[in-house]
């Protein structure tokens, strides 16, 4: 979909990106050609075709930007420069994907930036404070965890665009914020500027509100990406606000946009919104367009939006660009070896290619001249391990490397190399030898240590188990009196009045799995149904599946009090509910088999009338799928533990290659 504003001409240019500078042995960065309101007023162009200056420490940095005059800085590394004031003219772009700044806040209150590739965050205050400056250019940028917003826009600021930057905090709370654009219902003189172009953003995990909160600010929203799970709100309608946004996707978040002062004074209007697994708030008349941007833009469908902003190479955030025009390959050109192919014992060759470097990323190749079948493939480590080969054998190699640029351009093969394997057999066969090299050591120790570590290697289905923060991914479906809270890292399921019966207090997940596969349920929980007093009241958990996203299940678990079966002392502390089966049938390991696609856990809190208010708490709910035997279980007990080990250190060190002067490598 194209847009123009009626007074445009010409092509649109957004996504147009131009080689703008060249760094001698560094490849070829490219700036991308600002957009939105960071085009008009003269346009934003940073420190322009000044030479590069690259840097690697935060002094250094400290020092290129503490002045007026036009740079272009390449940071090199993650730096901590703390809080630091970018003077104007200043064009900041990240060397490669890791590089970054952080530590405190980066202050812009001047004129003409442009900010490419950069990791920011995490801040003990505002991760970027752009404060009265104008024509500001942030694109491709990822900002994170931040006590305060991670891209406030305030005092006057103007002529801004925030294009192609992710945003998301790893430890939320309820001060996780965006973007403020206008400071206060009473900054009069905000009136007629912020004027600010948000467009490709991802608000991602944790970011609770203020994406942004507008007073004041003429705001352009469009193919942005809402999937902050457990916000307050997305957009917030401030005083004097004029918001238009367009062609963009909320996905399962709450209040894609709410009043703050901005209903009775403030525009909004909107069209072509995608909701998913929220809805439209309806408290605000659409009064679209509510102005018209004074430049020309291009639009995606809003069908496209998540796959694009979230594509972990070309979408939101510090990760790589594909530059339609890079027809640079990486340097060095052609490939050389940084470390050529050599035995390391075995039937193992390792080498290094001389690391490569371009903007767009980097992939290698290795050749096995000998053995074709054993050629690397395209990867992104510069090292390469050829193994399973044939002892005292010389094999010759050759690498390359292209960059991930839509053009895929590929150095020259570096000049060959060989290298030989060893040379020995091995006399006979050694039980715990896991990587059958003949031989017992380190190398046969790691794999023990990573199966163990990695035992069970299984993946946690349910979501926030652990209730470390509140109770975001469960439904809540209590019936008065009865209360389903969080408390202090717990789920909490009490009776707060005994006038009535109840039942049917569910805190439940429904979670996608693999008919037929089998899945471990487990839970704590403690509690007192009764609070000293008498009559029958029960804690149950329901397990069940359902071809469908649809509650289903099955009392499995269960106490009670006396009256009736399953009756229990009160009150009792902390175990797992697999102590506790309602029938014989009740799996005590806690393994189900699914009968369908989809798996429900479910907790409820059920009284008689007149009974005491009884409560009970849960934490640690796991669902995780009960894999087989590991691998590397040395005497067949189907679990991995210190008599494995013991098993283990019988053979230590045993070798049995021929010749014997082999042995250790």
């Amino acid at each position: 979909m194209k847009q123009n504003s009626p007074d445009a001409t010409g092509d649109t240019w957004v996504f147009i990106f131009i080689l703008f500078f060249v760094i001698a042995c560094y490849g070829h960065p490219a700036v991308a050609v600002p957009d939105g309101y960071a085009a008009q007023n003269g346009g934003t162009i940073g420190g322009g075709d000044a030479a590069p200056i690259m840097v690697s420490t935060a002094s250094t940095f400290i020092s290129a930007v503490n002045n007026n005059t036009p740079a272009v800085i390449i940071v090199q590394g993650r730096l901590d420069v703390g809080t630091v004031k970018i003077g104007s003219n200043k064009t900041i772009i990240g060397a490669d994907t890791a590089s970054g700044l952080y530590g405190g806040a980066i202050k812009v209150e001047g004129s003409n930036y442009i900010f490419q590739n950069l990791t920011i965050g995490p801040s003990g205050s505002d991760a970027m404070e752009i404060s009265g400056a104008t024509n500001v250019f942030i694109h491709k940028c990822e900002f994170f965890d931040s006590s305060d917003e991670l891209c406030s826009i305030v005092r006057q600021a103007d002529y801004v665009t925030v294009s192609w930057c992710k945003f998301y905090f790893n430890n939320p709370n309820s001060h996780s914020y965006a973007h403020l654009i206008g400071n206060g219902d009473d900054v009069t003189a905000d009136r007629g500027k912020l004027h600010v172009t948000l467009h490709h953003n991802w608000y991602a995990e944790g970011v609770r509100g203020r994406m942004p909160r507008v007073r004041f600010g003429h705001v352009h929203i469009y193919n942005n990406y809402y999937n902050s799970v457990g916000n307050g709100y997305c957009i917030g309608i401030g005083y004097e606000c004029h918001i238009r946004v367009e062609n963009t996707h909320f996905d399962h978040i709450n209040n894609a946009w709410a009043d703050y002062g901005g209903t009775g004074n403030g525009e909004f209007g909107w069209a072509a919104l995608k909701f998913e697994g929220c809805s439209q708030p309806t408290f605000m008349p659409n009064t679209f367009p509510v102005f018209t941007p004074p430049y020309a833009y291009t639009m995606d469908p809003v069908d496209n939006v998540k796959d694009l902003t979230t594509d972990p190479i070309y979408g939101a955030g510090n990760c790589l660009i594909a530059f339609a025009n890079d027809t640079t390959p990486p340097v060095p050109d052609p490939m050389t070896w940084a470390e050529p192919p050599h035995s390391i014992g075995g039937a193992d060759i390792t080498m290094t290619a001389t690391t490569a470097v371009d903007l767009s990323g980097v992939e290698y190749y290795f050749a096995n001249l000998t053995d074709p079948t054993h050629d690397s493939g395209w990867q992104t480590s510069p090292t390469y391990i050829d193994t399973g080969l044939e002892l005292n054998t010389m094999y010759t190699y050759q690498v390359k490397a292209r960059d991930c640029s839509l053009n895929a351009n590929e150095t020259g093969w570096s000049d060959t190399a060989s290298a030989a394997t060893a040379a020995w057999t091995c006399t006979a066969p050694i039980p715990v030898d896991l990587t059958g090299d003949c031989q017992v050591n380190m190398d046969d120790f790691s794999l023990l240590a990573a199966q163990w570590t990695n035992d069970p290697a299984t993946v946690e289905l349910v979501v926030n188990g652990d209730f470390a923060a509140d109770l975001s991914g469960w439904t809540l479906t209590p019936n008065a009196p009865t209360t389903i809270t969080w408390d202090n890292g717990t789920a909490l399921l009490a009776r707060n009045d005994t006038t009535d019966p109840s039942n049917g207090n569910y805190l439940y997940q429904i979670i996608p799995v693999i008919s037929g596969k089998q899945y471990k349920v487990d839970a704590q929980w403690k509690g007192d149904l009764l609070n000293g007093e008498t009559g029958r009241n029960w804690a149950e958990v329901f397990v069940g599946f359902n071809p469908s996203a649809a509650f289903a299940g099955n009392i499995i678990y269960k106490k009670a009090t006396d009256g009736g079966p399953n009756a229990e002392p009160m009150p009792w502390d902390w175990e797992s509910v697999l102590l506790s089966p309602n029938t014989a049938s009740s799996p005590a390991d806690g393994i189900f088999t699914a009968t369908d696609n989809y798996m429900t856990i479910a907790f409820n809190l059920g009284g008689r009338a007149g009974v005491g208010p009884g409560y009970f708490y849960v934490d640690n709910v796991s669902i995780v799928e009960a894999l087989p035997c590991p691998e590397v279980d040395l005497n067949d007990d189907c679990q991995l533990n210190l008599q494995d080990l013991a098993v283990f250190a019988l053979d230590w060190l045993n070798c049995n290659r021929d010749p014997a002067s082999q042995c250790g490598l």
